[in-house]
Protein backbone atom coordinates (compact mmCIF):
# COMPACT_ATOMS: atom_id res chain seq x y z
CA UNK A 1 0.00 0.00 0.00
CA UNK A 2 2.62 2.05 1.27
CA UNK A 3 4.90 1.70 -2.01
CA UNK A 4 1.71 2.34 -4.38
CA UNK A 5 1.11 5.61 -2.52
CA UNK A 6 4.74 6.71 -3.00
CA UNK A 7 4.79 5.64 -6.81
CA UNK A 8 1.53 7.38 -6.93
CA UNK A 9 2.89 10.82 -5.32
CA UNK A 10 6.09 10.29 -7.44
CA UNK A 11 4.13 10.00 -10.91
CA UNK A 12 2.32 13.32 -9.85
CA UNK A 13 5.56 15.36 -8.98
CA UNK A 14 6.89 14.32 -12.56
CA UNK A 15 3.84 15.58 -13.93
CA UNK A 16 3.86 18.18 -12.44
CA UNK A 17 7.52 19.09 -13.23
CA UNK A 18 7.19 18.30 -17.28
CA UNK A 19 3.92 20.81 -17.07
CA UNK A 20 5.79 23.49 -15.39
CA UNK A 21 9.13 23.20 -17.55
CA UNK A 22 7.13 22.55 -21.11
CA UNK A 23 5.31 25.44 -20.20
CA UNK A 24 8.18 27.87 -20.17
CA UNK A 25 9.82 26.44 -23.10
CA UNK A 26 6.71 26.20 -25.02
CA UNK A 27 6.67 29.39 -26.76
CA UNK A 28 10.15 29.15 -28.28
CA UNK A 29 9.91 25.46 -29.14
CA UNK A 30 6.54 25.85 -30.83
CA UNK A 31 6.06 29.50 -31.51
CA UNK A 32 2.57 30.84 -32.95
CA UNK A 33 2.83 32.44 -35.96
CA UNK A 34 0.78 35.58 -36.81
CA UNK A 35 -2.87 35.40 -37.48
CA UNK A 36 -2.45 37.27 -40.78
CA UNK A 37 0.85 36.49 -41.84
CA UNK A 38 1.86 38.98 -44.81
CA UNK A 39 2.45 37.90 -47.92
CA UNK A 40 5.31 36.41 -49.84
CA UNK A 41 7.11 39.64 -51.60
CA UNK A 42 7.11 39.14 -55.27
CA UNK A 43 9.70 39.13 -57.67
CA UNK A 44 12.09 36.15 -55.76
CA UNK A 45 13.33 33.24 -57.12
CA UNK A 46 12.45 30.03 -54.70
CA UNK A 47 14.36 26.83 -54.67
CA UNK A 48 15.00 24.12 -52.32
CA UNK A 49 17.64 22.53 -50.84
CA UNK A 50 18.48 19.54 -48.60
CA UNK A 51 19.42 20.49 -45.24
CA UNK A 52 22.87 18.62 -43.11
CA UNK A 53 20.35 16.42 -41.40
CA UNK A 54 18.23 15.61 -44.59
CA UNK A 55 15.62 18.18 -44.04
CA UNK A 56 14.29 20.03 -46.99
CA UNK A 57 14.57 24.03 -46.75
CA UNK A 58 12.54 26.54 -48.94
CA UNK A 59 14.88 29.44 -49.98
CA UNK A 60 14.21 32.39 -51.99
CA UNK A 61 16.62 34.79 -53.61
CA UNK A 62 16.26 38.43 -54.33
CA UNK A 63 18.30 40.57 -56.74
CA UNK A 64 18.68 44.51 -56.41
CA UNK A 65 17.79 46.40 -59.06
CA UNK A 66 21.69 46.99 -59.97
CA UNK A 67 25.07 45.39 -59.89
CA UNK A 68 25.97 44.88 -56.10
CA UNK A 69 28.94 42.82 -54.23
CA UNK A 70 26.99 42.69 -50.89
CA UNK A 71 24.34 40.24 -49.60
CA UNK A 72 22.72 39.53 -46.74
CA UNK A 73 20.96 36.17 -45.30
CA UNK A 74 17.67 36.96 -43.00
CA UNK A 75 17.11 34.56 -40.47
CA UNK A 76 13.56 34.80 -39.35
CA UNK A 77 12.13 34.22 -35.75
CA UNK A 78 11.76 30.42 -34.66
CA UNK A 79 8.95 28.45 -37.05
CA UNK A 80 8.39 31.70 -38.80
CA UNK A 81 8.61 31.83 -43.06
CA UNK A 82 10.12 34.26 -45.21
CA UNK A 83 7.16 36.05 -45.87
CA UNK A 84 7.17 37.35 -42.34
CA UNK A 85 10.22 39.61 -43.52
CA UNK A 86 9.38 40.76 -46.12
CA UNK A 87 9.74 44.47 -44.51
CA UNK A 88 13.43 43.27 -44.69
CA UNK A 89 13.51 42.06 -47.71
CA UNK A 90 12.19 45.42 -49.78
CA UNK A 91 14.65 47.38 -47.22
CA UNK A 92 17.83 45.55 -47.90
CA UNK A 93 16.78 45.27 -51.83
CA UNK A 94 16.81 49.30 -51.63
CA UNK A 95 20.23 49.54 -49.87
CA UNK A 96 21.36 47.26 -53.07
CA UNK A 97 21.72 43.89 -51.37
CA UNK A 98 21.17 40.68 -52.63
CA UNK A 99 18.40 39.20 -49.86
CA UNK A 100 18.34 35.50 -49.02
CA UNK A 101 15.93 33.88 -46.83
CA UNK A 102 14.07 30.71 -46.09
CA UNK A 103 11.33 29.33 -44.20
CA UNK A 104 12.49 28.57 -40.73
CA UNK A 105 9.79 26.02 -40.66
CA UNK A 106 11.44 23.07 -38.34
CA UNK A 107 9.06 21.78 -35.58
CA UNK A 108 9.65 21.78 -32.83
CA UNK A 109 12.72 24.38 -33.57
CA UNK A 110 16.07 23.85 -32.42
CA UNK A 111 16.18 27.71 -30.97
CA UNK A 112 19.54 27.94 -33.13
CA UNK A 113 21.19 24.88 -32.67
CA UNK A 114 20.49 23.03 -36.01
CA UNK A 115 19.45 26.23 -37.81
CA UNK A 116 23.00 27.40 -37.20
CA UNK A 117 24.24 24.68 -40.00
CA UNK A 118 20.94 25.72 -41.88
CA UNK A 119 22.54 29.02 -42.01
CA UNK A 120 26.78 27.77 -43.06
CA UNK A 121 24.35 26.12 -46.18
CA UNK A 122 22.60 29.20 -47.27
CA UNK A 123 25.80 31.13 -46.89
CA UNK A 124 27.81 28.98 -49.12
CA UNK A 125 25.25 28.50 -51.44
CA UNK A 126 25.63 32.28 -51.70
CA UNK A 127 29.19 32.13 -52.18
CA UNK A 128 28.88 29.74 -55.30
CA UNK A 129 26.28 31.76 -56.68
CA UNK A 130 27.75 35.41 -56.30
CA UNK A 131 31.26 34.93 -56.11
CA UNK A 132 33.76 34.18 -53.77
CA UNK A 133 34.47 38.12 -53.47
CA UNK A 134 30.65 39.27 -52.27
CA UNK A 135 30.27 40.47 -48.68
CA UNK A 136 27.98 38.19 -46.86
CA UNK A 137 26.49 39.31 -43.68
CA UNK A 138 23.01 37.93 -41.70
CA UNK A 139 19.81 39.25 -39.95
CA UNK A 140 18.01 37.48 -37.88
CA UNK A 141 15.13 38.35 -35.08
CA UNK A 142 14.33 36.59 -32.06
CA UNK A 143 15.53 32.79 -31.95
CA UNK A 144 16.55 33.89 -35.63
CA UNK A 145 19.36 36.52 -33.88
CA UNK A 146 20.35 33.93 -31.87
CA UNK A 147 21.01 31.47 -34.89
CA UNK A 148 23.44 34.42 -36.42
CA UNK A 149 25.07 34.13 -33.45
CA UNK A 150 26.17 30.79 -33.19
CA UNK A 151 26.63 30.75 -36.87
CA UNK A 152 29.04 33.36 -36.65
CA UNK A 153 31.06 31.79 -34.30
CA UNK A 154 31.26 28.58 -36.30
CA UNK A 155 31.86 30.22 -40.11
CA UNK A 156 34.49 32.70 -40.74
CA UNK A 157 32.96 33.83 -43.94
CA UNK A 158 30.55 36.48 -42.67
CA UNK A 159 30.98 39.51 -42.96
CA UNK A 160 28.16 41.51 -40.18
CA UNK A 161 25.45 40.18 -37.72
CA UNK A 162 22.93 42.27 -37.39
CA UNK A 163 20.94 40.35 -33.89
CA UNK A 164 18.04 41.59 -33.44
CA UNK A 165 16.45 40.92 -29.41
CA UNK A 166 18.84 37.79 -28.85
CA UNK A 167 19.25 35.94 -25.62
CA UNK A 168 22.42 35.62 -23.98
CA UNK A 169 21.74 32.51 -22.26
CA UNK A 170 19.10 29.99 -22.61
CA UNK A 171 19.35 28.20 -18.98
CA UNK A 172 20.19 32.24 -17.93
CA UNK A 173 17.15 33.30 -19.69
CA UNK A 174 14.62 30.26 -18.26
CA UNK A 175 15.99 30.50 -14.68
CA UNK A 176 15.08 34.75 -13.79
CA UNK A 177 11.48 33.54 -15.76
CA UNK A 178 11.01 30.62 -13.17
CA UNK A 179 12.32 33.04 -10.29
CA UNK A 180 10.48 36.12 -11.33
CA UNK A 181 7.02 33.36 -11.35
CA UNK A 182 8.19 31.72 -7.97
CA UNK A 183 9.03 28.69 -9.16
CA UNK A 184 12.34 26.61 -8.18
CA UNK A 185 15.23 26.51 -11.13
CA UNK A 186 16.23 23.31 -9.66
CA UNK A 187 14.78 20.71 -10.98
CA UNK A 188 12.74 22.85 -13.79
CA UNK A 189 15.95 23.50 -15.81
CA UNK A 190 17.15 20.10 -15.79
CA UNK A 191 13.82 18.40 -16.85
CA UNK A 192 13.34 21.05 -19.10
CA UNK A 193 17.00 19.64 -20.48
CA UNK A 194 15.67 16.66 -20.97
CA UNK A 195 12.59 17.72 -22.79
CA UNK A 196 14.76 19.61 -25.30
CA UNK A 197 17.17 16.42 -25.86
CA UNK A 198 13.70 14.22 -26.37
CA UNK A 199 12.20 16.27 -28.41
CA UNK A 200 14.92 18.63 -30.83
CA UNK A 201 18.19 16.61 -30.23
CA UNK A 202 19.68 19.60 -27.95
CA UNK A 203 20.72 20.49 -24.92
CA UNK A 204 19.64 23.95 -23.23
CA UNK A 205 23.48 24.48 -22.84
CA UNK A 206 23.89 23.86 -26.69
CA UNK A 207 22.14 27.85 -27.11
CA UNK A 208 24.27 29.61 -25.79
CA UNK A 209 25.52 32.74 -27.82
CA UNK A 210 27.64 34.01 -24.75
CA UNK A 211 29.22 30.80 -24.11
CA UNK A 212 29.90 30.62 -28.25
CA UNK A 213 31.16 33.97 -28.27
CA UNK A 214 33.68 32.94 -25.14
CA UNK A 215 34.96 30.46 -27.51
CA UNK A 216 35.87 32.73 -30.18
CA UNK A 217 37.50 35.22 -28.64
CA UNK A 218 34.24 37.34 -28.46
CA UNK A 219 33.65 37.02 -32.18
CA UNK A 220 36.63 39.59 -32.56
CA UNK A 221 36.86 39.53 -36.33
CA UNK A 222 33.14 40.19 -37.01
CA UNK A 223 30.74 43.67 -36.60
CA UNK A 224 27.83 43.17 -35.20
CA UNK A 225 24.79 45.08 -34.46
CA UNK A 226 22.59 44.66 -30.94
CA UNK A 227 19.18 45.40 -31.28
CA UNK A 228 16.79 44.84 -28.38
CA UNK A 229 13.58 46.03 -27.17
CA UNK A 230 13.62 47.95 -23.47
CA UNK A 231 9.65 46.96 -22.91
CA UNK A 232 10.75 43.42 -24.31
CA UNK A 233 8.81 41.26 -21.52
CA UNK A 234 10.12 37.63 -22.64
CA UNK A 235 13.64 38.82 -23.40
CA UNK A 236 15.02 41.68 -21.42
CA UNK A 237 17.09 44.15 -23.25
CA UNK A 238 19.75 43.43 -20.64
CA UNK A 239 21.06 40.06 -22.46
CA UNK A 240 21.69 42.01 -25.32
CA UNK A 241 23.80 44.54 -23.51
CA UNK A 242 25.21 41.82 -21.75
CA UNK A 243 25.95 40.22 -25.43
CA UNK A 244 27.43 43.73 -26.64
CA UNK A 245 29.96 43.98 -22.88
CA UNK A 246 30.83 40.62 -24.28
CA UNK A 247 31.78 40.99 -27.84
CA UNK A 248 35.57 42.18 -28.86
CA UNK A 249 36.21 44.45 -32.01
CA UNK A 250 33.56 46.15 -34.08
CA UNK A 251 30.14 46.21 -32.02
CA UNK A 252 26.97 48.81 -31.93
CA UNK A 253 24.11 48.47 -29.23
CA UNK A 254 20.95 49.88 -30.34
CA UNK A 255 18.40 49.76 -27.61
CA UNK A 256 14.63 50.95 -28.68
CA UNK A 257 12.60 52.38 -25.79
CA UNK A 258 9.18 51.69 -26.75
CA UNK A 259 10.45 48.39 -29.04
CA UNK A 260 9.93 44.18 -27.89
CA UNK A 261 11.01 41.26 -29.93
CA UNK A 262 9.28 41.21 -33.69
CA UNK A 263 8.58 44.60 -33.23
CA UNK A 264 11.25 46.87 -32.74
CA UNK A 265 11.33 48.06 -36.93
CA UNK A 266 7.54 48.97 -36.75
CA UNK A 267 7.84 51.31 -33.49
CA UNK A 268 10.17 53.13 -34.52
CA UNK A 269 11.20 52.36 -38.35
CA UNK A 270 12.94 55.97 -39.09
CA UNK A 271 15.34 55.28 -36.43
CA UNK A 272 16.08 51.59 -36.88
CA UNK A 273 16.89 51.97 -40.53
CA UNK A 274 19.09 54.88 -39.96
CA UNK A 275 20.99 52.92 -37.41
CA UNK A 276 21.94 50.17 -40.03
CA UNK A 277 22.22 52.08 -42.10
CA UNK A 278 25.13 53.71 -39.99
CA UNK A 279 26.24 50.06 -38.69
CA UNK A 280 26.70 49.26 -42.58
CA UNK A 281 28.22 52.11 -43.72
CA UNK A 282 31.08 51.77 -40.56
CA UNK A 283 31.73 48.38 -41.14
CA UNK A 284 30.82 47.28 -44.53
CA UNK A 285 30.46 49.79 -47.31
CA UNK A 286 33.47 51.11 -46.86
CA UNK A 287 36.88 48.97 -46.31
CA UNK A 288 37.16 46.56 -43.26
CA UNK A 289 40.51 46.94 -41.55
CA UNK A 290 42.27 43.66 -41.39
CA UNK A 291 42.89 42.51 -38.01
Amino acid sequence: MWVLLFMLVLFIICVYLFVLAYGQLRIFLHPKGSKKPSKLLQGGEGFRCTTSDNRSLQVYYYKPSFPSQRAVILVPDGGKGAAHMSREIKWFLSQGYHVICSDNSRRPVSLGHKERKDLRLLLTMTRRRLGEGCKIGTYGVGTGAVTALLHACMDDRVEFVIADSPWSDLERLLAEGLLRKGYPTFPVLQTGDWICRMLSGFSLKDVSPEKAMKGRNGLLSVPVLFIAGEKDALIPAAMARRLYQMKQGAKVLYLCSEGERGRNWSKDPVQYESQITAFLQENIQTKRAVI
